[in-house]
């Protein structure tokens, strides 16, 4: 093992074909090495910003991130860098934490990948910026993430299909990798939920959403009417926890006397970090669904924000409930609770009990709603406020969620470990709903 004793810690390494690493250091310096000894190093001039990511372009070029979000290229030649260009103006490149999805080993295969790529596709889809298309094309072609995360990547692919630089072989290729690597996954999880050792009913419901929303994103990527359809169906009639009449466990009367609905997600006896991940994912879903029923509006199914009458408004509202703080902070840190935990509406959930389970062990009776991580925030509320608000224009249903979504805006992406934590669920939803939803 060959120590590199000037590099302490490294938050990020990339690598390229040519047998150069780099590495940025938990202080910002970033470093080049060949066959394990440094050959060069970088850090930015001053103080107010340091070196945070780091990724090896299609091209051959060195990509590094910073904390003053800004995109540093460079050409490494004969053992250093040239700087070629800075761009970038308020969004970071990737986040230098990790995107997990609990217990499964492919997720740490390339745990950066869906934020890193997610955040160049979204500035050069606004700014039609030729460096930021080809930063994110570089990320699609090289990095594997896991199949929960495959709905970030089937988007970025989809922003992507317009770039002039972006080959047809290139995008068939990504598009095969696509089907192969993630949808065959998310299908076989749908169908079998592991296997025939566990019920329908055993995977909690973020579980379904995000194999849902990517194999929804891919058909729609792939243009392959039987994958939408699948989701579609399964979003109606399905037999896991992703499916509307399992999603929801119960719709009451707001108790706060707003005359609204709320309604008790799957996951609201849980944890409250979970509770969030089920709704915000849910939100993420059918957005995708709507955005392509915006384009086939005679098939109504695609409008999942319609379903049971504005059941996910309903889900919405009750998960902000559950959540909220009076104070105005945008950490959701400060005040009372909105309301007393034991004064929320809740029906009996019987998760595993008398299921058909191998293991009849595990199962448990939630009869209130879940305290842990309570008030913890994930972004996604924009979407509720942004759809159910300004684009169906309903004038009222929508407190909570719209509390939330001031309290928030503007909305960061999942790379804001201030407000949404460092554990691995906060980095579940893509976030960036203000920049790219919110209207006057």
């Amino acid at each position: 093992v060959n120590i590199v004793s000037e590099i302490g810690y490294a938050d990020h390494l990339a690598a390229d074909d040519a047998g150069n690493v780099a590495a940025v250091t938990n202080e910002g310096t970033l470093f080049l090495l060949r066959q394990g000894q440094i050959v060069s190093s970088r850090k930015l001039p001053g103080s107010q910003s340091v070196f945070k990511s780091c990724c090896f372009g299609a091209d051959g070029t060195l990509l590094a991130a910073t904390s003053g979000s800004e995109i540093y290229r460079f050409r490494v030649s004969r053992g250093a860098f040239e700087l070629l260009d800075v761009c970038g103006d308020g969004l970071l490149l990737f986040t230098s934490y990790p995107v997990g999805i609990g217990s499964h080993p492919e997720a740490t295969v390339s745990p950066y990948s869906p934020l890193r790529i997610q955040l160049p596709v979204v500035h050069h889809a606004l700014l039609v910026d030729k460096h930021f298309g080809v930063a994110a094309l570089s990320l699609l072609h090289r990095d594997l993430a896991a199949g929960a995360q495959g709905y970030t990547f089937a988007n970025a692919g989809e922003l992507l299909q317009t770039f002039s630089g972006w080959s047809d072989t290139d995008k068939k290729t990504f598009k095969t990798w696509m089907v192969n690597v993630f949808a065959s996954k998310n299908k076989d999880f749908l169908d079998n939920h592991t296997g025939s050792n566990v019920c329908s009913l055993h995977y909690w419901s973020n579980w379904d959403l995000v194999n849902m929303a990517s194999y929804l994103s891919i058909g729609i990527l792939t243009e392959n009417d039987d994958m939408v359809n699948y989701v579609v169906n399964y979003f109606y009639t399905g037999a896991g926890n992703g499916c509307i009449k399992n999603l929801i466990q119960g719709t009451f009367s707001d108790p706060l006397g707003t005359g609204e609905q709320i309604a008790q997600d799957q996951e609201s006896g849980r944890d409250q970090g979970h509770a969030q991940m089920s709704a915000m994912v849910a939100a993420n879903l059918a957005q995708i669904a709507y955005t392509l029923y915006t384009k086939n509006q005679s098939v109504s199914k695609l409008d999942f924000f319609a379903a049971d009458n504005n059941a996910l408004l309903h889900l919405g509202e009750y998960v902000a409930l559950s959540n909220l703080r009076t104070g105005t902070d945008n950490k959701n840190a400060d005040g009372d609770w909105m309301i007393d935990a034991t004064k929320m509406p809740f029906n009996t959930y019987k998760y595993c009990i008398g299921c058909t389970c191998k293991d009849q062990n595990h199962g448990v009776i939630q009869t209130t709603l879940g305290t842990d991580s309570r008030g913890q925030l994930r972004p996604g509320w924009e979407i509720f406020y942004n759809h159910y608000a300004k684009v169906l224009g309903l004038t009222s249903g929508f407190t909570y969620v719209k509390a939330f979504a001031d309290k928030m805006r503007p909305e960061a992406g999942a790379g804001d470990t201030d407000r949404y934590g460092d554990n691995s669920g906060a980095f579940d939803q893509l976030g960036w709903g203000t920049l790219m939803l919110y209207r006057e």
